[in-house]
């Protein structure tokens, strides 16, 4: 099964209560040069010295680390703060919570679980299109898992709110690709689905 526009599933749901200006958001990105795109390792690093080294996320994998530019981070810029005003959270965002995330072409993620938040928000910015489906699969072993669930595609229009609390991958990308991310480890998946059900989530 695949979900494609405006949609929602067990395991996702797109926020069309939020329009974007994804052009603003794109050259927002092209802003920061070159230099300012770390591999994965090298990014983690900058917060957490003791983070352990990740063989699986190779080079192709890169963050970008916004106080190499102006010395600010990515949460501090207006167009960002615009952004996230927009959500209720439980707690205000930190610096590690706002991310640029940019792929060679080449790079997959293999099925896994993710270890830092149960939840993210995703804007694609490249390619046009939003990219390759973020699928997800049946089990509880990222090792052994079983069939696929279903496999979504990030709008290009709106916010993509997903769990990254079941076992999920991303195929082979087929170009360069670029995210938008924002995430928090206080709130999970259901419970900002459970406040956008409550009319809670959104500050319109």
């Amino acid at each position: 099964m695949e979900h494609r526009g405006i949609s929602q599933g067990d395991h996702h749901r797109v926020l069309h209560e939020i329009k974007l200006d994804r052009q603003a958001l794109i050259d927002f990105y092209h802003m920061f040069p070159k230099e300012t795109h770390l591999p994965w390792n090298e990014f983690k690093l900058k917060y957490n010295s003791n983070n352990p080294y990740r063989r699986n996320l190779t080079d192709k994998f890169k963050m970008v680390y916004a106080p190499a530019y102006e010395g600010k981070e990515l949460i501090d810029y207006p167009i960002i703060q615009e952004l996230i005003s927009k959500f209720n959270f439980r707690n205000p965002l930190i610096v590690t919570d706002v991310q640029i995330l940019t792929y060679d072409a080449g790079f997959k993620f293999k099925t896994h679980i993710d270890a830092e938040v149960n939840w993210s928000m995703f804007i694609p910015l490249i390619p046009e299109d939003g990219g390759e489906p973020l699928v997800y699969h049946q089990g509880t072993d990222s090792r052994n898992y079983g069939p696929e669930i279903y496999r979504v595609y990030y709008s290009t229009e709106h916010p993509t709110l997903t769990t990254g609390a079941v076992i999920h991958r991303v195929p082979v990308m087929a170009g360069p690709r670029v995210l938008l991310r924002i995430r928090s480890g206080d709130e999970t998946f259901n419970d900002i689905i459970h406040k956008i059900d409550q009319g809670t989530f959104f500050n319109l």
